[in-house]
């Protein structure tokens, strides 16, 4: 008997929603599930929002509305400057991807049986930019290792309630991000400059 009042009750709510909801102002009927909506649900029919006081530029000072959170002023200038620490997270895992993205590239062209022929071919064409994409393979690799590096370190000296100065305080973080970014620069450019 339980479940049959259940039922009864479930039965008896979808019909009176559908009832609720199927008479519309003109009469007309739209659905959305078993459901009808009046034409114009959510919506006034003459006005739209000005009995609220809404003014008529209200366009227009949408646009001059910072973003949320409010990332740049009215003038378009930032007001958040990202730490330096974020940044090098941030460049840690793009530089990953890009690291993908190469030994894809590379193991494609090593299946094609062209991988030297092409790296041949590239220097000759363009020998401008063997030294930019040099720099581009090169710095991503670095930065990644060292990175990675960097965090095995971390990971050794993590202490309980970080009572005691450790490698992982806000500023010794910010210092290993500086000597992670300037060793990675300028192995990139030492390595780009080496030829064999």
């Amino acid at each position: 008997p339980k479940a049959t009042m259940a039922g009864w009750r479930t039965q008896l709510i979808r019909h009176v929603r559908r009832e609720r909801w199927t008479k519309a102002a003109d009469g007309a009927r739209r659905e959305i599930g078993n459901f009808g909506v009046p034409p114009e649900y959510g919506q006034p029919k003459e006005g739209g929002t000005g009995f609220l006081g809404t003014p008529d530029n209200h366009r227009d000072l949408l646009k001059k509305r910072p973003l949320s959170p409010e990332l740049f002023d009215l003038e378009g200038k930032p007001l958040y400057k990202f730490p330096l620490v974020s940044i090098s997270s941030i460049t840690n895992r793009v530089t990953g991807v890009m690291l993908v993205g190469y030994t894809s590239m590379l193991g494609f062209a090593s299946v094609t049986g062209n991988g030297i022929e092409a790296v041949e071919a590239f220097k000759a064409s363009y020998p401008w930019l063997v030294l930019p994409t040099k720099l581009a393979v090169s710095y991503p690799v670095l930065y990644h290792y060292l990175g990675g590096l960097r965090h095995l370190i971390w990971d050794e000296f993590i202490e309980g309630e970080q009572t005691k100065p450790s490698m992982l305080s806000n500023e010794s973080v910010e210092f290993s991000s500086k000597v992670l970014f300037g060793t990675s620069a300028v192995g990139a450019l030492g390595l780009a400059l080496y030829s064999v």
